[in-house]
């Protein structure tokens, strides 16, 4: 009890329900979103250096993902094409941090640009997470593992692939897809 009469007593206990919060409930996780969105904020996906961008071989292209209409699609169905690549999860706050400037990209590159929003999460979840947040991003589900040069562990991860299946950009973390320098960046792509 007496350390609940001491102010210091009385922080350290508020500090741990404060953690437990963040890191417990739902609220924490929307908490968690809002810091990832302040990254967003600040930050924009870049560009390789030309000397570090890895190209996609034909075998990189035959990795198979499943549609959200449950129809088997290979990456080769984009082959020669402009692809963004993106892991993402429903749990993930950087992952729902960044999905706004993703929905504005697609808004206006949709019909130019090959969009593949990558999860392992189940369909319902899914479905019900784009449903709430009013997403209409196409969906795809791994069923093998990545070629070595797509393959990562970290959510979020985002690769920009050129229609010679140079990977332009590998970024990890929450990043404003939707900012001027990734436009120009799809644009020059896009006059290829």
């Amino acid at each position: 009890m007496k350390i609940l009469k001491s102010k210091e007593g009385l922080k350290n206990i508020a500090f741990v329900a404060f953690l437990l919060i963040l890191f417990f409930t739902p609220v924490g996780k929307e908490m968690r979103v809002w810091v990832a969105k302040l990254r967003v904020l600040i930050l924009n996906p870049s560009v390789e250096s030309v000397e570090d961008q890895q190209k996609l071989s034909n075998n990189d292209y035959n990795w198979q993902l499943v549609d959200e209409n449950g129809e088997v699609v290979s990456l080769d169905k984009f082959k020669g094409e402009v692809v963004l690549l993106n892991y993402w999860a429903t749990w993930c706050p950087p992952c729902v941090a960044e999905m706004p400037s993703f929905q504005k990209l697609y808004n206006d590159y949709s019909d130019k640009v090959n969009f593949v929003f990558l999860t392992t999460d189940p369909k319902e979840k899914v479905d019900a997470f784009m449903t709430k947040r009013e997403f209409d991003l196409p969906i795809y589900y791994q069923i093998k593992q990545a070629p070595p040069k797509l393959h990562t562990s970290s959510l979020p991860t985002t690769f920009l692939i050129d229609q010679n299946g140079s990977i332009l950009i590998d970024e990890v973390g929450a990043s404003d897809w939707n900012g001027a320098k990734m436009r120009e960046t799809l644009d020059k792509l896009l006059l290829k």
